[in-house]
């Protein structure tokens, strides 16, 4: 009845004086939104203010580590209870209570950041049902005139990540929703991706995520122009583009190439896409670095391109130079690991929990025999290993002993996996190993297997540990190093490096 008596309320009392009252329902991007000096609801405010638009009240309801899911546990508790989110003195009863002309919701980066979207395809209609189930909430809790939905921004800065091209799938379903609800497209994604790849084509070295998930100052500004725009402010979001944003959001014509290294990639392969423009991309010309040759150049629809490299080097990183025309650019190509995936472990959420032998399977019993572990069977099945390549587009920043489970896969909670890389040392020698979560969420227990022993066993942890040190024995000539990882939820990354003279990898 309570119910029944707000939406009955909400319906006959203006939201506002203002003409148009938004209210955004998003995450922890939303969150910094405000809390952030550059967080795009200042910008917006500011872009309005410096359009002479007075009579638009913009209104963010940031919530961390939320879902299209679980904001509908969100919506139902607010009917009742006040609840504050991620930006102080903003709760989430009274804004609803006010009403809104205009509902904004900006979700889907937690759905795949965490994941609660599954490697199945179905999951994507299910995802959608659960989005409609939002939408359907929040139109009954506060009566909106008009309904924007916006696409997620990057995880991760490659474009090419397991989890990019899994949003971009959820974009395809958001487009669906909007067509479905007569709701407007807030295009962030479509532009945060051009602007990304826009400024990678003049700087191989620009970033614009702080930790692969929530973005920088040039980021906000993306997202300022995306929601002035969907919000029918045209002339705000010009003024805002040409005062305060950066050349790469403006000019998209100057020639240039982004490039980025792949992984996942098949045993002794590589894989590098780019992007040119402005010059003939039949014209292309790769050098390869030391070990590797070329095997093709595949030209794909307007600027895309793919160079596949076959070998390996001994080197911790080297480098693949590509031109085109007068256009050259140079990216890093470190060593790879070798990675399998996808070991189920009982649920744990800190040391004390870890069920150390039901991690184990037959890989770790294997490597203590002395046999290669990418020889070995699991459940009766051969292990399907890959090669994963260290860069700075994947969660650890430019690390060369980086791994980024989560740049790859789905990885699943409480889900296991093995790594596997040979060091070489001229001599006899101990050398440090340092390891680094090189992430803000990353919980794993890993396990370190140097030739026929087990040398290290650690639990990382966001809210303790992150970073920790061991001293090994190498032997002269080729060491097998291997290492278990078993993680619990979101971000998974784990850096292994050497200290010693003289090493070289494969």
């Amino acid at each position: 009845m309570k119910r029944i008596l707000l939406f009955l309320a909400l319906l006959i009392i203006p939201a506002a004086t203002f003409a148009e009252r938004i209210v955004v329902v998003g995450d922890s991007i939303t969150g910094h939104s405000m809390n952030l000096p550059c967080g795009y609801t200042h910008r917006v405010r500011l872009a309005l203010q410096e359009a002479d638009v007075t009579d638009v009240e913009f209104v963010p309801l940031g919530a961390s580590g939320q879902t299209v899911s679980s904001w509908r546990n969100i919506v139902d508790y607010s009917y009742e209870h006040r609840q504050r989110l991620d930006i102080p003195d903003i709760y989430v009863k009274d804004e609803f209570d006010k009403g809104a002309d205009t509902i904004l919701i900006f979700l889907g980066t937690n759905d795949a950041h965490c994941p609660s979207i599954s490697n199945d395809e179905n999951c994507y209609d299910v995802w959608k049902a659960e989005y409609q189930d939002l939408i359907n909430r929040i139109k009954a809790r506060c009566p909106y005139k008009k309904l924007i939905l916006g696409t997620s921004t990057m995880l991760t800065e490659s474009p090419y990540s397991f989890k990019n091209l899994q949003l971009d799938k959820m974009e395809s379903v958001v487009r669906q929703l909007a067509a479905e609800n007569g709701a407007t497209v807030c295009e962030i994604r479509r532009d945060f991706k051009a602007a990304v790849d826009n400024a990678r084509k003049q700087d191989v070295e620009f970033r614009v995520i702080r930790d692969y998930v929530h973005p920088r100052e040039f980021g906000h500004d993306i997202m300022t122009v995306a929601i002035l725009r969907a919000i029918g402010q045209d002339k705000a979001a010009d003024m805002y583009l040409e005062k305060h944003c950066s050349e790469y959001q403006k000019d998209f014509q100057k020639p240039g190439m982004s490039l980025y290294v792949v992984s996942p990639a098949p045993i002794g392969k590589a894989i590098v896409r780019g992007n040119l423009r402005g010059a003939d991309k039949s014209q292309l010309a790769v050098e390869a670095p030391d070990g590797y040759k070329v095997e093709k150049i595949e030209l794909g629809e307007g600027e895309e391109f793919t160079i596949y490299l076959s070998g390996s080097s001994e080197e911790l990183t080297t480098y693949v130079t590509v031109k085109a025309g007068d256009i050259v650019r140079k990216i890093k190509l470190n060593a790879p690991y070798r990675l399998a995936m996808g070991f189920y472990v009982p649920p744990f959420g800190n040391e004390a929990q870890f069920n150390k032998d039901a991690a184990v399977t037959q890989i770790d019993k294997d490597v203590l025999d002395g046999k290669n572990p990418q020889e070995s069977t699991v459940d009766g099945k051969p292990v399907e290993w890959f090669s994963f390549f260290p860069s700075v587009d994947y969660t650890g920043g430019d690390d060369p002993n980086n791994i980024d489970f989560y740049a790859v896969d789905n990885c699943y909670g409480f889900e296991g996996a093995y790594f596997v890389r040979e060091v070489y040392s001229p001599e006899e020698q101990k050398v440090r190993v340092d390891f680094a979560a090189n992430s803000y969420s990353t919980n794993e227990m890993v396990t370190l297997y140097c030739n026929q022993d087990r040398v290290y066993e650690h639990f990382f942890s966001r809210g303790g540990k992150t970073t920790d040190s061991t001293e090994i024995t190498l032997k002269k000539g080729w060491n097998r190093i291997v290492g278990r990882t078993t993680h619990t939820t979101w971000q998974w990354v784990i850096s292994v490096s050497f200290n010693g003279n003289g090493l070289k990898y494969r």
